[in-house]
């Protein structure tokens, strides 16, 4: 079976053949014998390596020094016991003339304009049969060197924002040395540039109704396949996908068909359609009402305040209920300097917030009371005219063993804890890095319905204002601490009678 391929190459240069016989495909070669013979066709005579300037490798044959006299037609014979199998390739050797240096032959490399695009040299599968090899790249005659438009990595060049002036022909040229011979051997690529690939993918879906069908291109990297990006940034991305509907299916003939019969037909026709839109219903419902639910949850104090600010008269009016403030506001009064924090809190910052910018009432001890009255007295009767206790403490404070003797905090736990005649809302103004030292009484009332935690906000303000985080001053009426703190206040409605529900 006679074959003709062809090898190029031009004089004074390295030259190799390679056997056109594809052995694995002629028999198996781990577990067969064979040897492979060169022929030169012109005299007919086997070719070895006496010859001056020749050398047999494996599968090939190398010519270290070509000359205008060795062009011509060899055969590669490759013998087992039992067969013979023989192949022809051709040697062609010219002089380069071309004022670009472009050689006889080309092989074609086309590049992308406008991207960052490489040439690979088609020598690379020879560097490992060589010792020593270096490679060099010319555009036209010139030889390039690394720069803001060439990046030079052996076997490949990189062309860094390929324009119009990029094209033209480039050289690959490898130096080296075999058998102790140092030689050379180059190889042209002509290099077009042409505008971006573009791939269509064109899917067919048949069946009744509007199909769903995502269609997406991979890309093999190794072992693993990863998807296209749809950025358009990218060298390599994928566009939309553009479904185009064949009408020509859902055409329905009403032609010499009655009412009765064309509604009924419409139905059969439709009955795919039909269903996918009702899952796309249900599934539209079934998603808005996970997303309304999220937010209710999510901006469940914001969403009270409105109804409660915009639609006052859904809920019942305080007047009448036998209450004279909104809130009792108690805090730790104990050794020097551990509760400072809190009584600053309490005297200056709640006052000017909940009385100052939003009109409540409220009773704190020391600033409502009058002097010489017997402060258990007090306490219990200013807790009796209150809709709220809101109980302040601080890590310092709260867990002294003065504190825990506290007679507001006492007295106020045992009526929102054993009484139930009114609600508690606890305010941390510190974190609690230890809070087994809590009253046992607080512990459970913070493990039941939480606590405020003004500290949280006190530090993210802190952060960016550079002010001290222990400054309680910072927080500001717009916090979400302080719209908690209103959720938790009394609602001041205006209906004179129950309502029908109630945030």
């Amino acid at each position: 079976i006679m074959h003709f391929h062809r090898a190029y190459s031009i004089p004074g240069e390295a030259a190799i053949l390679e056997c056109p016989l594809e052995m694995h495909y002629l028999f198996n070669t781990a577990e067969t014998a064979y040897n492979i013979t060169w022929y030169d066709e012109r005299t007919g005579s086997e070719i070895t390596e006496l010859e001056q300037s020749i050398m047999l490798k494996k599968t090939q044959v190398w010519f270290y020094n070509v000359s205008m006299q060795q062009q011509g037609k060899y055969t590669c014979v490759v013998r087992t016991q039992s067969e013979c199998y023989k192949q022809a390739t051709e040697l062609v050797v010219t002089e380069m003339t071309s004022e670009n240096c472009e050689r006889p032959q080309k092989g074609l490399q086309p590049i992308n304009a406008n991207v960052n695009d490489l040439l690979v040299c088609p020598l690379r599968k020879y560097l490992k049969s060589v010792d020593s090899p270096s490679i060099q790249w010319y555009k036209n005659c010139e030889l390039l060197q690394e720069d803001e438009k060439f990046a030079l990595n052996e076997d490949i060049l990189h062309i860094r924002k390929v324009n119009f002036n990029d094209a033209g022909f480039y050289t690959c040229k490898i130096t080296f040395r075999l058998a102790g011979v140092v030689r050379e051997m180059a190889e042209t690529i002509e290099c077009e540039q042409t505008e971006l690939v573009r791939k269509d993918c064109v899917v067919v879906v048949r069946g009744n109704g509007f199909p769903m069908v995502n269609v997406f291109w991979k890309v093999l990297r190794g072992s693993e396949e990863e998807l296209i990006s749809p950025n358009t940034s990218h060298r390599i991305h994928q566009i939309p996908t553009k479904c185009v509907l064949n009408l020509a299916a859902f055409q329905l003939s009403t032609h010499s068909v009655l009412v009765s019969p064309v509604l009924l037909n419409l139905n059969l026709i439709l009955h795919g359609n039909f269903f996918l839109l009702l899952c796309l219903l249900l599934g539209s419902v079934a998603l808005l009402f996970v997303m309304g639910v999220l937010l209710c949850t999510i901006f469940k104090v914001e969403l009270a305040l409105w109804v409660r600010t915009v639609f006052p008269f859904l809920y019942k009016t305080t007047d009448g209920d036998g209450k004279q403030y909104d809130a009792y506001i108690a805090y730790p009064r104990v050794l020097e300097g551990s509760s400072e924090k809190a009584e600053i809190f309490a005297m200056s910052t709640l006052p000017e917030v909940l009385e100052g910018q939003y009109g409540y009432k409220l009773f704190i001890l020391g600033r409502d009371g009058l002097p010489g009255e017997a402060v258990v007295d007090v306490v219990q009767d200013a807790l009796s005219r209150c809709r709220r206790l809101l109980l302040l403490y601080t890590a310092a404070s709260l867990c002294s063993p003065e504190a825990q003797e506290w007679a507001e905090q006492q007295t106020g736990l045992y009526q929102a804890l054993v009484e139930d005649s009114m609600s508690i809302v606890l305010l941390e103004l510190e974190e609690i890095r230890q809070p087994l030292r809590l009253p046992h009484a607080v512990r459970l009332l913070k493990d039941k319905q939480g606590a405020l935690q003004a500290w949280k906000r006190r530090k993210r303000w802190a952060f960016s204002d550079g002010k001290s985080e222990d400054r309680v001053t910072s927080l500001q009426p717009s916090a979400r601490f302080w719209r908690e703190v209103r959720y938790h206040m009394p609602i001041r409605g205006k209906a004179k009678e129950t309502n029908w529900f109630s945030f």
